[in-house]
């Protein structure tokens, strides 16, 4: 009961900071003008082509430690299985969607570059 809390608690602490993480780009910065404040938008972008881009590779960068730390937490409902079928099929259940998860996320990244280079639309 005790080891469900703490991962709870450890789940909650990983998430807020995923979306501190988050907000931190999409805080405005303010700057002081002749006639009052402008908003500089937070991410730089000529177009929602290129905006699009940026928040997919955001997304990119962002699944490759989330994969590793999921495949982490998998190998270690393997060590401290001990026998018990039921944490050996959960860490079995987290591997499997996780591989399929980010094959997910590769191949979309990939299919937009490919894409890409066959229109010869040239990237941001």
């Amino acid at each position: 009961m005790k080891f469900n809390l703490i991962k709870k608690n450890i789940f909650i602490v990983l998430l807020v900071n995923l979306v501190l993480l988050f907000f931190s780009f999409a805080a405005p910065s303010y700057c002081q003008t002749q006639g009052g404040v402008t908003i500089t938008p937070p991410i730089p972008s000529q177009d929602f082509k290129d905006l699009l881009e940026r928040v997919i590779n955001f997304i990119f960068l962002i699944s490759i430690p989330i994969t590793a730390i999921m495949i982490t937490l998998a190998g270690f409902y393997f060590v401290t299985a001990v026998g018990e079928v039921d944490k050996i099929q959960k860490a079995k259940k987290i591997l499997l969607w996780t591989a399929i998860g980010f094959t997910i996320i590769l191949c979309a990244k990939g299919l937009v570059e490919f894409l890409q280079s066959q229109l010869r639309v040239r990237g941001g």
